[in-house]
């Protein structure tokens, strides 16, 4: 669901990044003019005229560093992120043999009423363990709206600025679209994509496979039809983020997995029917009102008198 709705949001950017680029005027001598030219457009323009005179690099490479600058800016977020989700996604995965019971009693459910109560006692269990399913949400679209506006500049630059338009980087037009850019970025945004599927289980792997080829087909379409200077954006962010994801996929992730292995074995493990009985599970999956007497389970005895005799069942 989270990867559905950063790809919906990636769409909405990118459809916001060339309803801006449209919005360009132009006077009678066809100089850009208008509030996205001089707010977006004239100032990447300058940011890339500097960076060219500066350092003496044609305008193909001050985007690349342009780019380089951005990633590394938005490269933490991106880490943190990934780090959250993959921690909390091999808790996830670790406490799975104790929800595959109760997973297996609602795919033979057809009484809606009872498939909802094993699905709040999957969420208490969950919770009880320390399990945060929405720990990460939000921010992971926090890169994608830096990018936004950068995006919008670099549309805006590539297609009115004459210098950029006319410059080319390695024979390549920075003005016009380009398919060798656009097959590299298929390329790297798929090769991204297949790195996050390593080491995911069997059964996630089928559901990952429509997200693993849905970003690189729309970055394919998009990049068809923006000028050279922002695809080559895309390039230069692309193998940036291959770097970003064997950090966090091949270094990460196996360090996360044991850490959760270690954190686990040195505590007990709240089972689902204990999880389900306690007041702050009751008082949240009950509805208002009304009292819930499908879940309860006896609490566990003291260790006084009678310790032993009952127990509640796993």
């Amino acid at each position: 669901m989270k990867k559905i709705k950063l790809t919906a949001l990636s769409l909405m950017s990118l459809a916001m990044l060339f309803s801006l680029s449209g919005c360009i005027q132009y006077d009678k001598a066809h100089n850009p003019k208008g509030p996205v030219w001089d707010w977006l457009g004239l100032p990447m323009s300058h940011l890339i005229d500097w960076i060219h005179s500066t350092l003496h690099v044609n305008y193909g490479w001050a985007i690349i560093i342009i780019t380089f600058i951005v990633r590394l800016v938005i490269m933490p977020i991106n880490i943190s992120t990934s780090k959250l989700t993959m921690y909390e996604a091999e808790k996830t995965q670790y406490l799975k043999p104790y929800v595959e019971p109760l997973q297996a009693k609602m795919k033979g459910n057809k009484d809606q009423a009872e498939t909802m109560r094993i699905h709040q006692e999957i969420q208490a269990f969950y919770k009880a363990n320390g399990v945060s399913q929405m720990a990460a949400m939000g921010k992971g679209c926090l890169p994608m709206l830096i990018q936004m506006p950068v995006w919008s500049a670099l549309y805006a630059a590539t297609s009115a600025d004459a210098n950029i338009k006319k410059d080319a980087f390695f024979g390549f037009s920075l003005g016009s679209p380009q398919i060798v850019f656009v097959i590299i970025i298929g390329a790297l945004y798929l090769f991204q994509s297949f790195l996050t599927t390593l080491d995911i289980p069997d059964e996630q792997k089928s559901q990952s496979r429509m997200m693993m080829i849905m970003m690189p087909v729309m970055m394919v379409f998009i990049s068809m039809a923006a000028p050279g200077g922002l695809a080559l954006y895309w390039v230069a962010g692309g193998v940036m983020m291959v770097l970003q994801t064997v950090i966090t996929h091949i270094i990460m992730k196996p360090r996360l997995k044991a850490q959760v292995a270690r954190e686990f074995e040195g505590k007990e493990i709240i089972k689902p029917s204990e999880a389900s009985a306690s007041p702050a599970a009751s008082a949240t999956a009950s509805p208002a009102g009304r009292k819930d007497v499908t879940n309860s389970v006896p609490s566990a005895p003291s260790e006084g008198r009678n310790a032993g005799k009952q127990r509640p069942r796993d």
